[in-house]
């Protein structure tokens, strides 16, 4: 949209005032030959802009900002000179760049302070946006995981956040679900196996005994006591054993969990 603020402020100009030696220049079609200044400084102006777009994207700095105005400016100049000597003049000379340089400076300065105007004066209210939407996404609290567990029973179904299970622990033809819930321990039975328990369950869940399994962040610490290793909640008393088989694996889990401690 600035592009085209740019161009056609360029164009309204030079159709007013006929600037750079076109004023005593006469044809037929002066204003489309006039426009072609506005269409340089519009293109020039869109490429720059849109190059560097996806760079400067919430990095935007007026030091940025100014370097782009003047690469605009430069380039708008350089293009315009080509364009004024071919058509207007006839021929070529370089030496008249320097004073058609001056023109075009005092031509464009104008909507080049507009758009840097522009640019800063939503800067504050932009950043204070992106303050605020930074600050209600992280204190915005993680929706909970809610699981669902089914059993072959038909009346068998559960629904548990995530956080709530402690561990599951098989029981015969059953799986029991210890949970906790208004700061109390409970426990349901399910009428299932514990791999068919383990597949209705996220990955955070992880198998430590092939009758167990656990939510390590109900866990604080880990420990050898007469050659048996365990997992300790302070929630449950109830100590989770860890079969050799699935030891190193579960050691290699606990360095992502800071607070289990070892008690060895």
């Amino acid at each position: 949209m600035e592009a085209l603020f740019f161009g056609f402020f360029v164009f309204f100009f030079l159709i007013i005032f006929q600037p750079f030696g076109t004023y005593n220049f006469e044809h037929e079609h002066k204003a489309l030959l006039l426009m072609v200044y506005g269409v340089i400084a519009c293109s020039v102006h869109f490429l720059l802009r849109t190059s560097v777009y996806w760079k400067w994207s919430g990095a935007w700095s007026l030091k940025q900002e100014v370097l782009l105005l003047l690469i605009s400016l430069l380039l708008s100049a350089v293009l315009s000179f080509v364009y004024n000597q071919f058509v207007f003049n006839g021929h070529f000379d370089l030496l008249h760049f320097p004073a058609f340089f001056l023109m075009v400076l005092s031509v464009y300065v104008f909507p080049l302070l507009a758009i840097l105007w522009s640019r800063f004066a939503v800067l504050p209210s932009r950043g204070m946006a992106t303050v605020a939407t930074t600050r209600e996404l992280t204190e915005q609290p993680a929706a909970p995981v809610v699981v669902l567990l089914k059993g072959a029973n038909k009346e068998e179904e559960y629904q548990f956040r995530q956080d709530q299970i402690l561990f599951l622990k098989s029981e015969g033809n059953y799986v029991k679900v210890v949970y906790r819930q208004d700061a109390k321990l409970r426990s349901v039975m399910l009428r299932a196996t514990l791999k068919q328990v383990q597949e209705q369950l996220p990955d955070s869940f992880v198998q430590v005994h092939r009758s167990y399994l656990v939510n390590l962040s109900h866990f604080v610490a880990h420990r050898t006591v007469g050659g048996k290793y365990e997992l300790v909640s302070e929630i449950s008393p109830e100590r989770i054993p860890v079969s050799n088989s699935y030891r190193p694996q579960i050691q290699n889990k606990l360095q992502n969990f800071t607070h289990i401690s070892s008690q060895n």
